[in-house]
């Protein structure tokens, strides 16, 4: 670059009017300095009307290169530095504080870096050869350097907060989307310009002689506030963040308010037991004298509650409640969050947006009884929820080593989700089926790993036995399923409860025999084995049709078609079939049916939508709605139970799945595209 370049030098004030004369005296040394070089110097005053005498001091001086500006647009450091921008006239701007802080003589090494081809030059605090007041605080000295690491993402250097820079003026100008806000506009500038070469010059900061420092917890604040535009700037997908902790928080206070301290609920009764036998590396499959739950989860499933000993232990049994419910309501949050991410890419048309914006409601508001579920038991589902949801989205955006992980790790905590893995084979998604598998093995086997028990077999061994030697491997608050058993909302469960008379239990009582039929177990049998069957066929039917829309769409449109409504029949139907085809799933584990739910509404609220979508969405908003005790009483409620209305609302999903994949276009599928 030539070294004719001149600068002009911007100095923000406000209320500096002691330090002007010094500040302009230093100048005008290093302007002589320059020009004997062949550059041009001149200063730009930003002036903030503090309402001291600067402006009469600036006259005094009557130094033609020196210039005051008066400003009358909205105050703050940016704001005046930008303008000076505006105002400067020479290739190369400096910036520069006003209160002596900064070293005037440092100028000429700044412009020397711009020469040797940097794209920003700052003066450091933090190199080699830099040094700082001696008046500095051990506080404020922690305070700038925390400040300096949470800017560590952004640009690589010792000092981005430093103040003192020099750029050229064009690049300021072709920069994109610079805002003046803060009082870190030298960080600003150096990542919105991209800065891509920065040099720093070490300096000798020296504290304030005259006037007031302008730094508060406001301005510490707006410099957070900073961080996090720069943040979405950079990294626009992290927008998501604050709604994300908004809503965790809210649902976080409601259910510790309603459900988080209540005695009787799955963590105490089951988790905590089983985490304080893992703790001990005794089995956790066989209960102490006084546990009142049996622990029938795969072993990777005491991963996810293994630390909850250590933190009631050590802080209180109010901590360990709080974190496991903070573990429950993020996973439902993160698992909307990705459900919604999935279905709203940025290349869908508006009317499509609204209709998957609105189905999304809608499914929400339906499903809720199933969602709040889990959380009022405090039940682990939520992470299955997590897990399903993950392999949707991952699914969603093609990426099938992730989609695996996803229903691998649902797989491991409970052993119905296993049921993704034939599905998978079928649709021949051979890298997802493969890092399902690797995914569900590796924790499976972990638990034995970290913490092998003592004089019991290996977890791993033992859940296998107990698998392929019982037929009910389910429990209740510590006792197994009774074979009639309102709570049991699987298909088998629904039928025997339909085609036996109606007992009267020491839990239930419905005052006379509600059954559709009374049959042998041997007539039972086979209608049982056709129902499940039935299931199962529909299932792969729905996975079968939407792989082969996806390969479709992909050979039309590439890899960038919108494939998210596929997958959302995929995970909806084989998630409904899961619960359907499990030899127990009680109501609370009907959370994952969000996402038949989903596809349903999908497909109802799109242009060419069928009489049969419209008749299954109806059914899933009658079978959706809330059904609490206190509102219809524990008789109605049973009763309810008894036909399957948890269970019901799955099987309208699967249907629901099936007609949306078998209509195809008149579903309003392909119109989601």
């Amino acid at each position: 670059m030539p070294v004719t370049d001149g600068v002009s030098v911007v100095v923000p004030t406000y209320n500096e009017a002691a330090n002007i004369p010094q500040l302009a005296a230093r100048l005008e040394a290093v302007r002589a300095e320059l020009r004997v070089a062949g550059r041009d110097l001149d200063v730009w005053l930003m002036d903030d009307r503090g309402g001291d005498d600067t402006p009469a001091v600036v006259a005094r001086l009557d130094k033609p290169w020196l210039h005051l500006v008066e400003r009358t647009g909205p105050r703050g450091l940016g704001n005046a530095v930008m303008d000076g921008f505006a105002h400067a006239t020479q290739p190369i701007v400096v910036v520069m504080d006003a209160d002596l802080s900064h070293p005037p003589e440092a100028i000429p090494k700044l412009l020397a870096a711009l020469d040797h081809g940097a794209d920003m030059a700052f003066g450091s605090r933090y190199v080699p050869g830099a040094s700082i007041d001696a008046g500095w605080s051990m506080l404020r000295r922690l305070n700038s350097l925390g400040a300096t690491w949470l800017a560590r993402p952004f640009v690589k250097m010792s000092d981005p907060m430093s103040g003192f820079f020099a750029v050229r003026r064009d690049r300021v100008r072709d920069a994109e989307g610079i805002e003046a806000l803060g009082y870190k506009i030298g960080l600003e500038i150096a990542v919105k310009a991209r800065a891509a070469r920065i040099d720093e010059i070490p300096i000798h900061f020296a504290d304030r002689t005259a006037g007031e420092s302008k730094l508060s917890f406001r301005t510490q604040l707006q410099y957070l506030s900073h961080l996090w535009r720069l943040a979405r700037w950079r990294w626009p997908a992290i927008g998501w963040i604050p709604g994300f902790l908004i809503a965790w928080a809210i649902l976080l206070a409601i259910v510790l308010a309603a459900w988080g301290f209540r005695a009787e609920r799955e963590l105490t009764i089951c988790y905590m037991p089983a985490a304080d036998r893992y703790i001990a590396r005794e089995s956790v499959f066989t209960p102490n004298p006084g546990d009142r739950g049996n622990w029938v989860y795969p072993p990777a499933m005491i991963l996810s509650v293994a630390a909850l000993p250590i933190v009631r232990d050590t802080i209180g049994e109010w901590a360990m409640r709080v974190a496991w419910c903070m573990a429950l309501t993020g996973a439902v949050v993160a698992s909307a969050w990705l459900i919604a991410q999935a279905l709203l890419p940025p290349t869908l048309s508006p009317a499509r947006r609204k209709a998957a914006i609105a189905a999304l409601i809608v499914a929400g508001v339906v499903t809720q009884t199933h969602l709040r579920a889990p959380l009022g038991y405090l039940s682990h589902d939520p992470l299955i929820l997590l897990g399903l949801a993950v392999g949707f989205a991952a699914g969603a955006a093609r990426r099938e080593a992730l989609a695996g992980i996803g229903f691998g790790l649902a797989a491991a905590l409970k052993v119905v989700p296993g049921l993704f893995l034939p599905i998978l084979l079928l649709q021949r998604r051979w890298k997802a089926a493969g890092a399902m598998v690797v995914a569900g093995a590796l924790l499976t086997v972990v638990p034995d790993l970290v913490r092998p028990p003592r004089d019991a077999p290996f977890q791993a061994v033992e859940f296998a036995e107990i698998a392929a030697g019982a037929g009910d491997v389910g429990s209740a608050g510590g006792g197994r399923w009774a074979p009639w058993n309102v709570q049991a909302q699987n298909a088998a469960a629904i039928l025997y409860r339909l085609t036996v008379p109606t007992p009267v239990t020491s839990e239930t009582d419905l005052g006379g025999d509600w059954s559709l039929a009374h049959l042998s177990d041997g007539a039972r049998r086979p209608l049982t084995l056709a129902l499940l069957g039935a299931i199962f066929v529909a299932t792969c039917f729905v996975a079968w049709r939407s792989e082969r829309r996806v390969r479709a769409l992909t050979l039309e449109q590439g890899p960038d078609a919108n494939i998210a409504p596929y997958r959302l029949l995929d995970v909806g139907a084989t998630a409904c079939a899961m619960l359907l085809l499990a030899p127990h799933a009680s109501k609370y584990h009907f959370a994952v049916t969000i996402f038949a739910a989903t596809a349903c509404f999908l497909a109802a609220f799109s242009r060419s939508r069928s009489i049969p979508i419209i008749l299954c969405a109806a059914a899933l908003v009658v079978l959706g709605l809330p059904t609490g005790r206190d509102l219809i009483g524990d008789r109605v409620t049973d009763l309810l139970l008894m036909y399957g209305s948890v269970g019901g609302f799955a099987l309208v999903g699967l249907v629901a799945c099936v007609v949306v994949a078998a209509s195809g276009k008149e579903s309003g599928l392909r119109s989601q595209e």
